[in-house]
């Protein structure tokens, strides 16, 4: 079968100055289709990616605004307002000497964070229902703020076969292991609270809102089986389309912590100290996708050839339920939270050079 192939990559490529007779190719992906008698001089490559990525997860919502009346209300929910950062990806690969498969690995590094603000008839969305003498319900706070920071290490371990399916178009199914590694610290501040009156004892008595700070940590750890396929379709002369689906299962590992600090003053000042934590094991599915064109060509030396190229393609990656930051439900049942249970979203642009040697 390999002669078969070798055969018909001479034919189609008689005339490609890119081709001697040692190391002939078919003409879409040059690396996927090294015969046998040069994979001994053409054994490793590698990679670096520029990413331009926007980091999204839901579930941060760290205010609901009334910029209405008490009667008329006109509520607009906050959150953070996203941006896009630099990352990068760099991977390295090798040519196996057997029918064409690939081992490569890869590490994927991405940071982000963001910062928001509201002011005005602020209603606090983090704060525990039981704070300030569980009269939280009647805290009306002018200003709120919220902080979010994303650490993300990704690697991927993946053993590759390529296949040809015709003249233009090349295949790459590949399975392997995926690593992820996310650290999450997200505050929420709210300030310059309104005087309420309560009844105490004999009479109402006021009690005025100070502030309501909460602190949050949340650090995953993802690993599991992960599978993929590739095409490349060569439109004209050097130029591809490239294509990539990819999906895993991981076993996640989360570690949340929460703290949380109230001050008010009901006759002297009041100081609520909340701690909550919790670590535990739980399956997350991952998904990608990629869609993008490419420019590759080869330097030729007798016996080996160096093949080199660039692409630019748009990527998307999800990881669900990465947000699981503790929530507390609702007034009347102040001792019950509950995750946020929101998903990890990457998107943006992917710019990767490429040699194999």
């Amino acid at each position: 079968m390999k002669k078969l192939l070798i055969l018909l990559a001479s034919t189609l490529l008689a005339n490609d100055p890119c081709a001697p007779l040692e190391c002939a190719f078919l003409p879409v992906n040059r690396r996927c289709q090294t015969p046998e008698n040069c994979l001994e001089n053409i054994q490793m490559y590698g990679w670096f990616d520029f990413l331009y990525w926007e980091g999204i997860e839901r579930g941060l919502e760290f205010a609901t605004q009334n910029s209405g009346t008490l009667f008329d209300q006109d509520l607009h929910i906050c959150e953070p307002d996203f941006d896009f950062n630099p990352a990068f990806r760099i991977g390295a690969g090798y040519h196996l000497p057997h029918d064409f498969w690939d081992l490569e690995a890869s590490w994927t590094r991405y940071y982000t964070h963001t910062t928001d603000h509201a002011n005005g008839g602020i209603l606090s969305v983090w704060t525990c229902a039981a704070a300030f003498q569980g009269n939280n319900f009647l805290a009306v706070w002018q200003d709120a703020h919220a902080n979010w920071h994303l650490h993300a290490n990704i690697v991927d371990l993946d053993l590759k076969h390529r296949l040809c399916l015709t003249s233009s178009i090349s295949f790459e199914p590949a399975i392997g292991l995926k690593l992820a590694l996310f650290q999450q610290h997200y505050k929420a501040l709210y300030e310059n609270g309104n005087t309420a009156l309560i009844i105490v004892g004999r009479g109402p008595q006021p009690i005025q809102f100070m502030s309501s700070s909460i602190s949050m940590n949340n650090r995953s750890f993802n690993i599991g089986p992960s599978a993929s396929v590739v095409t490349r379709w060569n439109i004209w002369d050097s130029f591809d389309f490239l294509g990539t689906l990819s999906g895993s299962l991981l076993a996640s590992r989360f570690s949340v912590n929460r703290k949380e600090s109230d001050i008010s003053i009901f006759n002297g000042i009041k100081v609520d100290n909340i701690h909550e934590e919790n670590t535990y094991w739980t399956l997350r599915p991952q998904a990608a996708a990629t869609f993008g064109f490419g420019w590759s060509q080869c330097l030729c030396r007798k016996n080996s050839v160096i093949y080199y190229g660039l692409s630019a393609s748009y990527e998307a990656q999800i990881f669900w339920k990465q947000n699981m930051l503790y929530r507390f439900i609702d007034q009347t049942n102040a001792a019950m939270i509950a995750p946020t249970q929101g998903n990890l979203f990457f998107h943006g642009l992917t710019l990767e050079g490429f040699i194999d040697f």
